[in-house]
């Protein structure tokens, strides 16, 4: 039977096996595999199956065959796990697995459920605020819209400006904190300003800092609507509840560091903090903070991109300005994984997170500057933007915050 358009849709040939003499384009339903199969001019395939094509689910007790997309997942009705394929790339460790487990483990004592951080909070905008070009520091965001590259400035929108600064964000609330905030370019402060990504205003009354600080590190714990500061010369880690649109509190610990520039990535449950050179790890769940092997981004100067996909990416050349790679690093264990280059050389970057995807806007490679690339999480590329896709509003910026929103 040859495939034919009935009322109801296309029914497809089913045969058993592939059939003889085949033409390019061809589709068949294979009733032994129970998968529609096409050939591609040399050899039969599952449909969705190939580099070129786009995620697929199976539902199956055996591990699908082929090579399917990246991304595609696979339900094991018999052990009741979700795997996701994800190809083993150059630098990963021999033996990686291809098919990896979504389910649930546990480090550290926190219960990390892999698969669910990425979609609990669709990540389609990023606000890049404050940072400075020379002497001057700006109190201007900028919005990037990550569908299409495009950024927008829209106004000075924050009620201080600050170069060597740093935020964080509530998802909930949709505000952003900026935190170091003093109205010139340096400077250790303790001031806080936020910004309403939901209604593009600024927000007033928000609470300052237990300590004062110049180029901290800030990591989020999005689940608790939580920033954790880290480094910026003072030697403490300040907890500080982004529950409200007006304000936050801040309680202190120990654990930290009191190194100069500093820089910080994150997962769903732990921070990752470079402060000039003395790597800690902080357990959310605790509010613990302990020594990490790994000093990532050498100096500070380079700053740290979070990811949902199990790793962030942090500077390794250590000069600021003329930082040319990227480092990997496992953000559960802390391992190191993979490096790379980046698009440009810099440092000082304002990053924010996206789903498939990092942006940067902004930074220092001998001068402060607009330029700004973006960085696709699977492929391990970037590719830099064009003025469209460049902060405005300003000659140059580096050492400002990004933060991420939901759109």
């Amino acid at each position: 039977m040859a495939n034919k358009l009935t009322g109801t849709g296309i029914q497809f040939q089913q045969l058993s096996s592939d059939p003889g003499s085949p033409v390019s384009g061809q589709v068949y339903y294979n009733t032994s595999s129970n998968k529609l199969k096409q050939y591609d001019g040399s050899s039969w395939g599952d449909v969705g199956s190939g580099s070129g094509a786009a995620p697929t689910f199976t539902i199956s007790t055996s591990t699908p065959s082929g090579t399917p997309a990246e991304g595609s997942e696979w339900w094991d009705p018999d052990d009741t796990k979700l795997y996701k394929y994800i190809a083993i790339r150059s630098g990963e460790p021999a033996g990686t697995s291809l098919w990896r487990s979504m389910a649930a483990t546990s480090t550290d004592g926190v219960t990390v459920a892999a698969g669910s951080f990425k979609f609990k909070h669709i990540y389609a905008q990023s606000y890049t605020s404050a940072g400075y070009k020379d002497s001057s520091p700006w109190k201007n965001v900028n919005r990037t819209i990550h569908a299409t590259d495009i950024t927008t400035n829209l106004g000075d929108r924050l009620d201080r400006a600050q170069g060597y600064c740093d935020g964080g964000w509530d998802d909930v609330g949709e505000i952003t904190y900026g935190h170091g905030m003093g109205n010139v370019q340096g400077g250790s402060h303790n001031w806080t300003s936020a910004y309403n990504m939901r209604t593009d205003a600024g927000v007033g009354g928000a609470a300052n800092m237990t300590h004062a600080r110049s180029d901290c590190g800030v990591a989020v714990d999005m689940n608790n609507r939580t920033g954790y500061l880290g480094g910026g010369g003072n030697d403490t880690f300040t907890k500080m509840s982004y529950t409200t649109n007006t304000g936050v509190t801040g309680t202190s610990f120990a654990g930290g560091s009191s190194g100069g520039q500093s820089t910080a990535s994150f997962s769903e449950y732990k921070g990752w903090f470079n402060m000039a050179g003395t790597a800690r790890v902080l357990v959310f769940a605790t509010d613990s903070g302990s020594a990490w092997s790994r000093a990532y981004g050498q100096n500070g100067c380079q700053k740290g991109l979070s990811s949902k996909n199990g790793y962030f990416l942090s500077g390794r050349d250590g000069a600021c300005g003329s930082d040319s790679g990227f480092d990997e690093y496992d953000d559960t264990s802390g391992a190191y994984r993979w490096n790379g280059a980046k698009p440009l050389n810099c440092g000082e970057e304002n990053y924010s997170m996206g789903q498939d995807k990092g942006f940067m806007m902004g930074q220092y490679d001998g001068l402060q500057n607009n330029k700004a690339f973006t960085w696709v999480y699977a492929s391990r590329s970037g590719v830099v933007l064009g003025a469209a896709g460049m902060p405005k509003g300003h000659d140059g910026m580096s050492s400002g915050w990004g933060a991420s929103r939901k759109g």
